[in-house]
């Protein structure tokens, strides 16, 4: 709809000549890029065109089209969230305890463990988990991408003794007879989005450009440094292509070495990690 208010006429029945549209659609990208569009956005369009017009489906339509949104492919740099050190995963932790949500604590951590996704974490309920004696486990995922693909659900092991520490500690502020649906964040996601953001904005860390998403990238690159073990890395973070998921890696890698934390705020993000652990001590676990 945004194309053919664009070209000003109304939707048509049919396609008369693919030829035609091909030209049209192309013009319309070319205008989109030059306007600052997203290529999202303009890919999207192409995407809708073939599902409302099914005769431009196939190879050898939209010629031009598709060649013009592989260029902007070629020439936009992608801006990928950044990785997401330890250090401020921990101060994240402890920003949303602080302000009394224990479930945003327990996704930050659980999401930076088992590289989850952001809807992923969102998603996660009290049912999600089994928690053993040491304090690791399993997280059932309903909600993946691959698990979606192939009708099938994905779990992930428990590392980080941690998640479990604060999933045990959640349960006790909770009724008895809690619905296991109940879902970890007790608000909206709107709620939890704005509250990250505040919470970056608190440790002094605003300006990295952190996203949800970076908790993902965080610990997966945190677990590859760790490790040195590619393989161990993919197969944790549920990747369905190995070669994309190695330029993820390494592209974390090497945002990470960009990543330059003034000396107080690194200070910050230490002594906030350690009132995180203290705490933990004072409600029955170890550091």
């Amino acid at each position: 709809m945004r194309f053919l208010a664009w070209v000003g006429r109304r939707p048509p029945d049919v396609v008369c000549s693919v030829p035609a549209y091909d030209q049209l659609l192309a013009e319309y990208i070319e205008a989109a890029w030059c306007g600052g569009h997203t290529r999202g956005d303009t890919g999207n369009c192409i995407s809708a065109s073939i599902c409302a017009f099914p005769e431009l489906r196939g190879r050898g339509q939209l010629v031009e089209s598709w060649y013009l949104l592989n260029a902007w492919a070629r020439y936009e740099i992608p801006i990928r969230a950044p990785p997401m050190p330890p250090l401020v995963a921990l101060g994240m932790a402890w920003w949303f305890i602080r302000n009394q949500h224990l479930g945003g604590a327990l996704l930050i951590i659980a999401g930076f463990d088992s590289f989850l996704r952001t809807g992923e974490m969102l998603s996660l309920t009290l049912g999600d988990f089994s928690i053993d004696d040491d304090y690791r486990g399993v997280i059932k995922l309903e909600h993946t991408k691959t698990g979606q693909r192939h009708a099938a659900f994905e779990a992930s092991v428990i590392a980080d003794p941690m998640v479990g520490k604060l999933f045990t500690l959640l349960k006790r502020t909770l009724a008895q007879d809690t619905h296991p649906d109940h879902y970890l964040f007790a608000g909206t996601q709107h709620a939890f989005y704005k509250l990250f953001k505040q919470g970056l904005k608190w440790l002094g860390v605003g300006e990295h450009g952190f996203q949800v998403y970076s908790v993902r990238r965080g610990g997966a690159t945190s677990f590859f440094r760790k490790t040195r073990n590619m393989e161990a890395t993919l197969d944790r973070g549920r990747w369905s292509s190995a070669r994309v998921a190695r330029i993820y890696v390494n592209d974390g890698l090497a945002k990470q070495v960009e990543l330059n934390f003034d000396p107080a705020v690194r200070a910050r993000l230490i002594t906030l990690a350690g009132a995180l652990n203290i705490w933990l001590k004072q409600n029955g676990f170890g550091a």
